[in-house]
């Protein structure tokens, strides 16, 4: 199991992303459910079905309210507002079976679906239990034995049909979710979630003044590995790397695969002496594991407020990795500005 998981994903962008997600679903939902219950109030109204009107004028008003603060916040409703949003809707569903019969009855059909395809499905499954039982009770009330046994049962049917594949669409969105982000072979992560992640560390060294280090393995003698040995062998030894390198580190500092034998540590929270007494550590610890057979360099680089971008601060491992390899490999070299000009020459 990976140290850091996908559901637990602090990175600033990944969360303002799916925050303008929920932004945009919460105002796209509030719009349709007014544009529905605004005609079916004053249908209500006429027909001289005050009551009913009046639980949808409520619910109507609450997501109006809802709406407002989610447009200025541009968060989704603080819960109080959801709670009364549902407590609303509830109402809304249920007591026109106490006086329309098996014609209100109807309507809780599509609102139990809406319900557990749009809210969280803990929040969903409350949501629906608190409306299928008050239509047990509304319809024990307002049907004939018959109507009321076949009524409940359709109910009972939709709430466990619809909350199951509800429920499987969500697991396969995570599992889907964790896929496109993590390296099948070894389970580190993929550069795709790389830049996210290292800008997350400029934003907190700006605000908190944390530092941070990076540092790229490279196998020595990699195509050695795969040509003697086979290309099994030379998979068996990345993914022996990468679960030294989890091993051996923190559950807050995150492994990615670069590409081929390349992994990129990223060690949060830490200054660059004590990063690269770690990456010397690990570093040996790679040279004696028997699987792996061959030793490892190392190219670090910590961040520094003269860095413009993620894209600079990876060069700058790269090429103390190229300078580590440079200087007889299985070693670690820190970057300094004097590599550049060596690289260059």
């Amino acid at each position: 199991m990976y140290q850091f998981e996908l559901s637990k994903w602090n990175s600033a962008k990944q969360y303002q992303r799916e925050n303008r997600f929920k932004v945009r679903v919460w105002l796209f939902v509030i719009f349709i459910c007014c544009c529905i219950y605004t005609p079916l109030t004053i249908v209500n109204y006429y027909s001289g079905l005050y009551t009913v009107c009046a639980f949808n004028i409520a619910f109507i008003f609450s997501l109006i309210t809802a709406g407002g603060l989610v447009y200025f916040t541009q968060k989704p409703p603080p819960f109080y507002i959801t709670f009364i949003n549902l407590f609303a809707l509830v109402g809304s569903a249920t007591v026109p079976i106490y006086y329309m019969g098996i014609t209100g009855a109807l309507w809780c059909h599509p609102i139990m679906a809406a319900v557990f395809f749009v809210l969280p499905w803990r929040i969903a499954a409350y949501t629906n239990s608190a409306i299928f039982i008050c239509a047990c009770v509304f319809c024990m009330i307002s049907l004939e034995p018959k109507l009321y046994i076949r009524m409940i049962t359709s109910l009972m049917a939709s709430y466990l049909v619809v909350g199951f594949f509800s429920a499987r669409i969500r697991r396969i969105q995570a599992q889907l979710r964790e896929a496109s982000n993590v390296d099948p072979m070894t389970g580190a992560f993929n550069r795709r979630m790389l830049p996210d992640m290292l800008q997350e560390s400029f934003a907190k060294l700006r605000r908190h003044q944390e530092s941070s280090v990076i540092a790229v393995f490279d196998l020595d003698y990699f195509k050695s590995i795969n040509d003697n040995r086979g290309h099994a062998a030379g998979d068996q030894a990345i993914i022996e790397m990468v679960e030294e390198i989890k091993s051996n580190t923190r559950n807050v500092d995150n492994v990615y695969r670069l590409g081929g034998d390349e992994i990129l540590l990223h060690l949060r929270d830490i200054e660059e002496a004590e990063g690269y007494v770690l990456v010397n550590k690990l570093v040996a610890i790679l040279g004696r594991n028997a699987v792996i057979g061959t030793s490892s360099s190392a190219g670090l680089a910590s961040i520094s407020s003269d860095i413009r971008g993620v894209d600079e601060w990876l060069h700058r491992a790269d090429v103390a990795l190229y300078k580590a390899k440079e200087l007889g490999r299985n070693q670690v070299v820190a970057w300094k500005p004097e590599l550049e000009s060596m690289t260059l020459q």
